[in-house]
């Protein structure tokens, strides 16, 4: 081959990369505008779905709308869901509430506003954890705070025979806890022993 064809075969093929790589990205780039538009969206659609399913015997859909806000962060919709009477104390098939769920997801906005609507913070799933215990082994210092200032109670066991402070202590020694994480438990610790010394629970 000559020369001056090696020369312009480079050229069409720097030309295709280029492209491919362009029709890469533009796809890559819409695909994750699409996929925020959706999150974006995803609570108004669950607000409408509310309505929707307020014929459902015994507020069952409802119910489930709840623990998925609770799930997910979305405030608007637990406030709403809260407002309308829906039980919350209701269950999922793990045994966890609301409560549990918004407290094993760090979603602390509706955790706070689900124990100030009554919700009861000692319950336990069935693996015998409570939402205490679940957001100190998740490591949501402030999740801890708004459950013990709920009145969380620190003396339960799980299944395991644990406490609250055996489950973070087991997180906190474990080697694979990394600096920020160590001060998120560090904190929680730091939290359920001033709950301790006040010997309220």
């Amino acid at each position: 081959m000559k020369r001056r064809d090696r020369s312009v075969l480079g050229v069409l093929i720097a030309a295709v990369s280029v492209v491919v790589l362009t029709f890469v990205i533009h796809t890559w780039v819409t695909a994750r505008a699409a996929e925020d538009a959706t999150l974006a969206d995803e609570e108004p659609v669950a607000l409408k779905k509310i309505d929707q399913s307020s014929a459902i015997p015994g507020g069952f859909g409802r119910s489930q709308h709840l623990l998925y806000a609770a799930s997910m962060g979305h405030a608007r919709t637990a406030a709403k869901l809260i407002s309308l009477g829906v039980p919350l104390d209701v269950r999922n098939a793990n045994g966890e509430t609301p409560v549990c769920v918004a407290a094993v997801n760090g979603q602390q906005q509706v955790l706070s506003m689900l124990v100030k609507a009554g919700a009861n913070v000692n319950v336990v799933d069935n693996d015998g954890f409570s939402p205490l215990m679940r957001a100190a082994a998740n490591g949501y210092p402030e999740c801890v705070r708004v459950l013990l200032f709920g009145r969380a109670s620190t003396h339960g066991r799980n299944a395991h025979g644990e406490t609250v402070f055996d489950v973070t202590r087991s997180v906190l020694e474990d080697e694979r806890c990394g600096p920020s994480e160590r001060h998120a438990y560090e904190s929680i610790l730091g939290l359920l022993r001033q709950e301790q010394r006040r010997g309220t629970r």
